[in-house]
C-alpha cells in the first residue's frame, strides 16, 4: 500500500543521498580547493539538516523497522565525513534548526584556555531552548597539539537511535559528537539541557558504533541540577543522557513513606527483641545447639537493626549538597550489616545440616562460635571491602542519586550484595528440603533423641520462615532492577523490606 511504503521510500532516499554525498565529498576532499570543499560541506550538512528535521522522525520509525541501524550509519557518516575536512578549509561553522557543525584548526594560542563548544537549539513547539556544551581542559593539550577539532550537535538524533534494551530510559538531551583525529584525551566534560525536566535517573553515556548501543564506560555523571546535568568522560566520541523513571515521581512519595515508617516500627521493635531476649537469657535451659541458634537469630536482629539505622542515615542524605562522605559510609554500613544478616542465616542452615547429617558428632561450643562470627561477620567484610576498593577509584561504588551500591555502570557492585544473598537463599532452601526428608525417613542407626529433635524442629521452622520471606523480599527487589518501570515492584518490594523480615525476628522473640 502506498501510504506505508511512501515514508519507507523517502527516508531511505534522503540516507542514500547522505551515503552520495559522502562518497563523491571523500573525491573533493583530496583537492585544495577551499571554496569547493566549503560548498559541499555546506550541502552535506543541508541534506543532514533535512534528514533531521523532527517532521521526519515518523519517517524514520519505518524506515528503521527495516534497517533499525539506518541511524547508527548516519551518525557514523557524519563523523567520518566531518574527519575528511581538512585544516585549510577550516575554520567552519554551519548551525542549523536541527544540526550544528563546528570544525577549527588548532594552534598553540587557541588552546591556552582549552577547548569549548557551546549549542543552542530549540525543540519543535517550543522557545525554551536546549543548552549543551564540550569543555576540555588545556591541560589535556600539553604534550602536542591536534590538527583539527570538529563537533557537532542534533536535538533529533536522539530521538532515532536505539535506546536501551529494557526500554526504560529516554535520551532526554542533546546529542553531541567531538572528534579528534589521531589524538587521545583523558578528560571531557559535558553539560546538557534536559528536554523533559520531569525525568530522573540521568546516565553520562556515549554511542558505541562497534555494539550499536549506548554505552556508559568511562563516563560518570558529575552533577545534576532541576535543568542541567554535568558528565565527565576519559574519551571523545558521541555523547547524551538517558534518563528512566525508576521511580516514577507519582510514587515515589510512597515507596518513600512506607520504607520510613517501616523502618521505624522494625528499628523500635527490634529493640524491645534485643531486650527481651537480654532479659531471658540465662533463665532458658539450652542445649548446645539450642544456645548456637540463639545466638545466630541474636545476630540476625542486631544486624537488621544496624543496617536499618545506616539505611536511614544514607535516605537522609542529601547527595546533591554532600554527594560522597557520610553517604559513603552509609552505603559500606548498609551493604555490611544486610550481607551479616544472610550470612547468620547460613550459619543457621549450617548449623541445621550439621545436626542432621553428623548426628553422633558433637563440635566443641568455642568452635562452634569462631565459625559462626567468621563466617557472619568476616565473610560480609571481605566482600564489603573488596568492592568498595575496586568500585570507588573509579566513582562506580555508589549511585548518584541515592546512598546505595550502583548498578547503572559496567561494574555493577550491587552484584556484591544481590549475588550472596540469593545463593544464601538457595543453600538454606536445599537445607530446609534435606531436613525435611531426613525427619520424615531417618536412616537406621541414625535416630535423633527427642530433645535433639525438638531442637532441629525449632531451627527448621526459624529456616523455614525466614528463607522463604527473605528470598521473596529480595525477589522483588531485583524486579525493581530489571523492570523499573513497574509500579508494583516498587511498592510491594517496599512493604516486604519494610515490614515482613523484622515481623518475622520479633515473632520468634516474643513467641519464645
Amino acid at each position: 500500500m502506498w501510504f506505508v511504503t511512501e515514508p519507507i521510500l523517502w527516508a531511505f532516499f534522503l540516507f542514500l543521498m547522505l551515503m552520495t554525498i559522502h562518497c563523491w565529498s571523500s573525491y573533493l576532499f583530496t583537492q585544495k580547493h577551499k571554496l569547493t570543499l566549503i560548498l559541499v560541506f555546506q550541502d552535506v550538512i543541508s541534506i543532514a539538516d533535512n534528514i533531521l528535521n523532527s517532521a521526519s522522525v515518523t519517517n524514520w520509525t519505518v524506515l528503521l523497522r527495516e534497517e533499525k541501524y539506518a541511524s547508527s550509519r548516519l551518525l557514523e557518516t557524519l563523523e567520518n565525513i566531518s574527519t575528511l575536512v581538512p585544516p585549510t578549509a577550516l575554520p567552519l561553522n554551519f548551525s542549523r534548526k536541527f544540526i550544528d557543525w563546528k570544525g577549527i584548526p588548532v594552534n598553540k594560542s587557541q588552546l591556552k584556555r582549552g577547548y569549548s563548544y557551546q549549542i543552542k537549539m530549540c525543540p519543535q513547539n517550543t522557545s525554551i531552548p536546549i543548552r549543551g556544551r564540550v569543555l576540555i581542559g588545556s591541560d589535556q593539550f600539553q604534550r602536542s597539539l591536534p590538527e583539527t577539532i570538529i563537533s557537532m550537535a542534533s536535538l533529533t538524533l536522539g530521538n532515532i537511535l536505539p535506546v536501551s534494551k529494557n526500554g526504560n530510559a529516554q535520551v532526554n538531551g542533546p546529542v553531541i559528537s567531538t572528534v579528534i583525529q589521531n589524538y587521545s584525551i583523558n578528560e571531557v566534560f559535558l553539560f546538557f539541557s534536559k528536554i523533559e525536566s520531569n525525568l530522573s535517573q540521568p546516565h553520562c553515556v556515549f554511542w558505541d558504533f562497534s555494539h550499536l548501543q549506548w554505552n556508559d564506560a568511562g563516563c560518570h555523571l558529575v552533577n545534576e541540577t532541576q535543568d542541567i546535568v554535568t558528565c565527565q568522560c576519559t574519551h571523545l566520541t558521541s555523547f547524551s543522557i538517558l534518563m528512566s523513571p525508576f521511580v516514577p515521581s507519582t510514587i515515589f512519595p510512597v515507596v518513600k513513606w512506607i520504607t520510613y515508617v517501616g523502618l521505624g516500627i522494625s528499628i523500635g521493635s527490634l529493640i524491645l527483641c534485643l531486650i527481651i531476649e537480654a532479659l531471658f537469657w540465662k533463665q532458658i535451659k539450652k542445649s548446645q545447639t539450642s544456645h548456637t541458634r540463639r545466638i545466630c537469630m541474636v545476630n540476625i536482629a542486631l544486624s537488621l537493626l544496624i543496617a536499618d539505622v545506616w539505611f536511614i542515615v544514607g535516605a537522609t542524605v542529601d547527595t546533591t549538597v554532600n554527594p560522597s562522605g557520610v553517604c559513603t559510609a552509609a552505603v559500606f554500613f548498609t551493604h555490611f550489616f544486610y550481607l551479616s544478616l544472610f550470612f547468620w542465616m547460613l550459619m543457621l542452615g549450617i548449623l541445621l545440616a550439621y545436626r542432621i547429617i553428623l548426628v553422633f558428632h558433637h563440635m566443641a561450643q568455642h568452635l562452634m562460635m569462631a565459625v559462626g562470627f567468621c563466617l557472619g561477620y568476616g565473610c560480609p567484610l571481605i566482600i564489603s571491602v573488596i568492592t568498595i576498593a575496586v568500585t570507588q577509584p573509579s566513582n562506580t561504588y555508589k549511585r548518584k542519586d541515592v546512598c546505595w551500591l550502583n548498578w547503572s555502570n559496567g561494574s555493577k557492585p550491587l552484584l556484591a550484595f544481590v549475588v550472596p544473598a540469593l545463593a544464601i537463599v538457595a543453600v538454606n532452601f536445599v537445607v530446609v528440603l534435606l531436613v525435611l526428608t531426613k525427619l520424615w525417613r531417618p536412616t537406621v542407626g541414625e535416630r535423633l533423641s527427642r530433645d535433639d529433635k525438638a531442637t532441629i524442629i525449632r531451627v527448621g521452622k526459624s529456616l523455614l520462615i525466614l528463607t522463604p520471606l527473605l528470598g521473596l523480599t529480595w525477589g522483588f527487589g531485583i524486579g525493581t532492577i530489571v523492570d523499573s518501570q513497574n509500579l508494583a515492584w516498587h511498592v510491594i518490594f517496599a512493604l516486604l523490606n519494610a515490614f515482613q523480615v523484622r515481623t518475622v525476628t520479633i515473632t520468634y522473640c516474643i513467641v519464645k
